[in-house]
């Protein structure tokens, strides 16, 4: 979805915010606004392939996404671990709402997260 052509649609000075999918933002295009200042501002939680970086102590080995590392350095932009699930209600509905499914479905009765 974010891409050099829907990038060169925008206003000058966009800011772009992405808490969805990292696959919808082309990297390259995303670096090319930042350093033409078609992008004003860039906020990610998610990048795409973050597999492996996010939630592991960084401090001591190679940093190996080269665009990211290139991307995070600019004053303009802010990278954010991908938490959007990580909070303690989150977690903790997702424990009980497993622990209910399967005492439901030992129980052969419906529950309120069954999907058919």
């Amino acid at each position: 979805m974010i891409n050099r052509e829907s990038i060169a649609k925008m206003k000058d000075g966009v800011v772009l915010v992405n808490c969805a999918r990292g696959g919808l933002m082309d990297m390259q295009a995303l670096i090319e606004g930042i350093e033409s200042e078609k992008i004003g501002a860039l906020g990610l939680d998610t990048v795409e392939n973050e597999e492996g970086i996010i939630h592991r102590d960084r401090r001591d080995d190679i940093f190996k996404d080269r665009e990211l590392a290139y991307l995070r350095q600019f004053k303009n932009v802010v990278w954010t671990q991908h938490m959007a699930f990580y909070t303690d209600a989150a977690v903790g509905d997702m424990v009980a709402c497993g622990v209910e499914g399967i005492l439901a479905m030992q129980a052969g009765k419906p529950y309120r997260t069954q999907l058919c």
